[in-house]
């Protein structure tokens, strides 16, 4: 299931407590950023695209297939616009001056990260023709967050919060015996949860990673 906003602390206290985990004074906020920052970092992507439009300008694709690398993900386009230094504007048509790439990417839930120009220009480009593309658009790999990432996100927040978990379930003991009975913590009580965690965010930071 997508999800409209990053994991927040409500979201992380709640699945604390749906584990027996007490918060206490842990810095949730600090948590969850965190891990939404190191999934971004290592993927090299903005995974929520913003709620407004933000502009971005680009130089003419001088190649001769016409192909213009946006190098970020482009999750939802309001306009593309030609500009030379000192011209009108012109705003180029969908499917007809220009085809975003690859084809099929909204489709399939993901972000366009090209277009193809209809128009050719040659290099080397005169000074007025630079950054000209004019593209406005919604800036990220999406206007939902994929359920997997979102989970992963969440799941790497709790896991920073394991040493001083596995503090509070065990009081600093390895072992305790009561009534004859032993509990044995062993030095990470929590290390099967955390490696179980650490596989399923790795496997997301693969699957996204550009």
């Amino acid at each position: 299931m997508t999800r409209t906003q990053y994991p927040g602390s409500e979201d992380l206290g709640r699945l604390l407590a749906g584990m027996g985990w007490t918060a206490g004074d842990q810095d949730l906020t600090g948590a969850v950023d965190a891990a939404v920052r190191e999934f971004e970092e290592r993927t090299g992507r903005t995974m929520l695209a913003p709620a407004s439009d933000a502009v971005r300008a680009y130089d003419p694709p001088v190649a001769p297939d016409g192909v213009l690398e946006l190098g970020a993900d482009l999750a939802g386009l309001t306009s593309l616009v030609y500009q030379p230094q000192g011209a009108s504007p012109e705003t180029l048509t969908h499917y007809v001056d220009f085809w975003l790439l690859e084809l099929n990417a909204s489709q399939q839930g993901k972000p366009w990260t090209a277009l193809r120009v209809r128009r050719r220009w040659l290099g080397p480009l005169p000074e007025s023709l630079l950054r000209s593309i004019l593209i406005t658009g919604r800036w990220g790999y999406g206007a939902t967050l994929p359920g997997d990432v979102w989970s992963a996100m969440l799941h790497r927040a709790a896991m920073l919060l394991i040493p001083q978990q596995g503090y509070v379930l065990t009081a600093g003991r390895v072992r305790t015996v009561t009534a004859g009975v032993e509990t044995a913590w062993g030095d990470e009580p929590l290390a099967g949860l955390a490696k179980g965690w650490e596989r399923e965010f790795e496997a997301a930071v693969g699957r996204y990673r550009r």
